[in-house]
């Protein structure tokens, strides 16, 4: 009898471990399918993972790919080596870490307005709860990079912000709650960059407040821009930029100052001699030394502050999708800065940002 109760209990424990080595086996497939299913149905957008496994701790998602819909894009709109979903146990339940590896998010202002791409129009929460299947308390990005691209001028601006480590947590937070984000990474090649963000967990999106640094910038390293925006050249000059902003309601209030040192934006030989033109080398030459006299007054320093008051149109259904709006707004703003004893030239903003929040920026 004893024989025959043990022989009992040793088939449950084969037929229970049986079963559990079918079901790790089966549910990296389960996942990835079902995955699959919810980023390609992202609206303007879809998106795909090459394969899903489990390393016991957590369910591992390889290859996230997520482009524009009908638009051979050079680049997608959000790539990742990996994405880590890491399930935990809180008083409010099960909740889900999310961390993506290597991730690369491009923005693309292009001739074509089906061919840009900001990722507007996306309930992105709901895309990424696509791939969790449980609420979402913490996001962290681990060595990502955005990415600009503005093809509608000649030559192509790029500019990049690398190395990126960033967090959003307490994005699961009861109606009313706030959550928060920080991150620092790297600009336009060298400059740390810093930021510190407060909104509302919950859409909609009611309530922002953000701080942003950069420090240690070489002005030289922006000459694309400039010169594609502001028909500047800057020959060298170092410095910082602020950004503080707060949004409530439908009101966005905020400042963006620069603050820059041994700044020169003329040279004779490379703006008159390599035929340049005559109104730009005018243009770098009266800020030069619009430049050299503030600075003087200053204590060598030039300070431009830039109001960034105004509406706050964005995505009211999902939080995710009204920062992205948010940041999009903000980019435009801060292009209209100038240097504001140069003599009166436009500057341009890229196509894309122009009209921000007046419409769509991918053009549907």
């Amino acid at each position: 009898m004893r024989v025959s109760r043990l022989a009992g209990f040793g088939m449950v424990a084969v037929v229970a471990i049986g079963a559990f080595a079918v079901a790790v086996l089966a549910l990296p497939r389960y996942a990835a399918e079902r995955a699959n299913r919810g980023l390609a149905a992202l609206g303007p957008y879809t998106g795909h993972v090459d394969a899903a496994r489990w390393d016991g701790r957590a369910i591992v998602f390889d290859g996230l790919v997520i482009e524009k819909r009908g638009v051979a894009a050079a680049t997608p709109w959000l790539t990742a080596l990996r994405v880590r979903i890491e399930p935990h146990h809180t008083d409010a339940g099960w909740r889900a870490r999310a961390v993506f590896e290597g991730a690369t998010l491009q923005f693309v202002a292009a001739p074509g307005a089906r061919a840009s791409q900001s990722g507007h129009g996306v309930a992105w929460q709901r895309a990424l709860e696509s791939l969790t299947r449980i609420p979402v308390d913490t996001l962290r990005l681990d060595d990502a990079t955005f990415a600009f691209r503005d093809t509608r001028v000649a030559p192509p601006v790029e500019l990049a912000l690398d190395r990126v480590d960033a967090a959003l947590t307490n994005l699961d937070a009861a109606r009313g709650g706030r959550a928060r984000a920080m991150l620092r990474g790297r600009f336009a090649g060298a400059a740390p960059l810093t930021a510190d963000a407060r909104f509302d967990a919950n859409p909609p999106l009611e309530a922002l407040t953000l701080a942003l640094d950069v420090a240690a910038l070489d002005a030289a390293r922006l000459n694309a821009a400039t010169r594609a925006y502001a028909d500047l050249d800057f020959e060298r000059g170092r410095g910082d930029f602020s950004l503080r902003l707060v949004g409530r309601g439908d009101r966005l209030d905020g400042t963006a100052t620069a603050r820059l040192a041994d700044v020169d934006v003329f040279d004779f030989d490379d703006d008159v001699g390599r035929g340049r033109g005559l109104r730009r080398a005018l243009r770098e030459l009266g800020a030069g030394i619009a430049l050299k006299l503030r600075a003087r007054d200053d204590g060598g320093r030039v300070v431009e502050p830039t109001s960034l008051a105004g509406s706050w149109p964005h995505a009211r259904d999902d939080t995710f999708a009204a920062l992205l709006d948010t940041l999009r707004i903000v980019a435009a703003r801060g292009f209209g800065i100038r240097f504001a004893d140069a003599p009166p030239v436009p500057a341009r903003a890229p196509g894309w940002l122009a009209r921000a929040g007046d419409g769509d920026a991918d053009g549907r």
